[in-house]
C-alpha cells in the first residue's frame, strides 16, 4: 500500500482532538506506563506520529472494556488489535444467536430471512445494524453522541474494528475460509471503510476484503481518489461518499441503506409525518442481478402468460436506476439530502422485494439467473 513519504506529526493536542482523550491523560499514560514515545522538538514539544493515534485510539477503547493501561501499556499496536478482536468475537458470540438474517452455521447470509424479519406485520423486530468499520478515527465518530443523535433510525453496532486495511487483512487472513470466526461479515450487515488516498492497491484491497461476500452493502469515504480507481469501486458495488461529511450527512448516507418497512410505508404515504413514523429498518442487500442478466430474462418466453419475467426485470432495472440516482443526488444537492436518502431507501427496499420475486418466478420456470 503507497505510503506518504514524509511521515505526518501531530501535537498532543491534536491527538487529544483525534482520539476524544484529554491531554492531561494521554500525558499520564505517557509518564506513568510509557504507553507513547514521543519525537520531541528543540523546543521539548511532544510530536506523536499516525501509530501513537492508532494506539490511543486502541488503548481507549479497551480502558472502556475494563482492561487497566498498565496491562496493555507494554503491548505493541498489532497485540492491542488483536485483544480487541477477542473482545469483539466474544461479544458477538453472545449476541449473534437468533439474529435474522445473519449468517447460518454454513455462513451463508440469507436475505430472504434478512426481510422477512423486517417486513412481516406484527412481528417485534430488532433494530440494531452491525457494521465493520475499517479506520479508528471512523468508529469514534460512529460512537460519538453528534452522530448518535442523527442515526435515529436504529442502533449502530460495531462489530468488527481494524486500524486499517493492512490489519484487517492480516486479521482475517489467520484463519481459514471454513472459520466462524474468518470472516469480518460474519458478524456485519454492513461495511465502513476510511481510506484518505485511494490509490489502485488500495482499491484491490477493498476489493478482495469483500470478495465472496456479495450481500453486504459497503460504503467507502475517502478525501482523494483518481477517477479510474473510484469508477472501479462502484461497479463493484461499492458506495463511494468524499470526505468531509458532517455526522449528520454520515448518518443520512448509512439511513440511505436500510430497507423501509413495505406495509407500514404504504400505510403512512398520505401522512406528512410518514418520515417519522417509519422505524421498521434492515439494511438494503446490494443489487443480485445486473443489467445483462435481467435483460436476458425479459426476452426469455415462458409458459406464464401475463409475461411475469419480462415485466419484473423491467422493474427491477428501472428501481436499481432510481436508487443508483437518488444516492447520486445526496452528494450533489446539500438542501434535500434526507429527501433523497428516503428516495433511496423505498427504491432499494422494492427493488430488494422485487428481486426475491424475480428469483420465485425464475424457479417457478426453471429460469437460470446465473451469469
Amino acid at each position: 500500500m503507497n505510503q506518504l513519504s514524509t511521515p505526518v506529526y501531530y501535537k498532543i493536542g491534536a491527538v487529544s482532538e483525534l482520539t476524544g482523550i484529554p491531554v492531561t491523560t494521554i500525558r499520564d499514560w505517557e509518564n506513568r506506563y510509557k504507553a507513547f514515545i514521543p519525537t520531541k522538538t528543540s523546543g521539548n514539544h511532544r510530536m506523536y506520529q499516525q501509530g501513537d493515534v492508532d494506539r490511543a485510539h486502541l488503548l481507549k477503547r479497551l480502558s472502556e472494556k475494563g482492561q487497566s493501561i498498565s496491562t496493555m501499556a507494554h503491548l505493541s499496536n498489532t497485540e492491542l488489535q488483536a485483544l480487541l478482536r477477542n473482545y469483539q468475537l466474544a461479544h458477538n458470540e453472545i449476541n449473534s444467536s437468533n439474529d435474522p438474517g445473519q449468517p447460518t452455521q454454513s455462513g451463508d447470509f440469507n436475505p430472504v430471512l434478512a426481510l422477512n424479519a423486517f417486513t412481516h406485520q406484527g412481528q417485534t423486530q430488532p433494530r440494531v445494524v452491525k457494521a465493520t468499520v475499517i479506520g479508528l478515527a471512523l468508529a469514534r465518530r460512529l460512537e460519538g453522541a453528534k452522530f448518535t443523535s442523527a442515526f435515529t433510525r436504529a442502533k449502530l453496532q460495531l462489530s468488527q474494528v481494524f486500524m486499517d486495511l493492512q490489519r484487517a487483512r492480516e486479521e482475517l487472513g489467520r484463519y481459514p475460509q471454513s472459520s466462524s470466526e474468518q470472516s469480518l461479515v460474519s458478524f456485519s450487515q454492513l461495511i465502513i471503510v476510511s481510506q484518505n488516498t485511494l490509490h489502485q492497491d488500495a482499491a484491490d484491497e477493498i476489493c478482495n476484503l469483500i470478495q465472496g461476500q456479495p450481500t453486504r452493502q459497503v460504503i467507502v469515504l475517502y478525501q482523494f481518489a483518481p477517477s479510474t480507481v473510484t469508477e472501479k469501486l462502484r461497479r463493484s458495488g461499492i458506495i463511494l461518499k468524499r470526505e468531509p461529511l458532517t455526522e449528520r450527512e454520515l448518518a443520512e448516507l448509512i439511513t440511505s441503506v436500510l430497507v423501509i418497512d413495505a406495509e407500514q410505508t404504504i400505510a403512512t404515504t398520505n401522512d406528512p409525518k410518514s418520515l417519522e413514523k417509519i422505524n421498521n429498518l434492515a439494511l438494503i442487500p446490494p443489487r443480485r442481478y445486473s443489467d445483462e442478466l435481467l435483460l436476458k430474462v425479459a426476452t426469455i418466453s415462458t409458459d406464464i402468460f401475463c409475461e411475469c419475467p419480462k415485466h419484473v426485470s423491467e422493474i427491477i432495472t428501472q428501481l436499481a436506476s432510481f436508487e443508483k440516482y437518488s444516492q447520486d443526488c445526496m452528494s450533489q444537492s446539500h438542501d434535500d439530502k434526507e429527501l433523497h436518502g428516503y428516495l433511496s431507501s423505498v427504491s432499494g427496499t422494492a427493488r430488494a422485494l422485487f428481486e426475491l420475486a424475480l428469483e420465485k418466478i425464475a424457479a417457478h420456470e426453471g429460469i437460470a439467473l446465473e451469469p
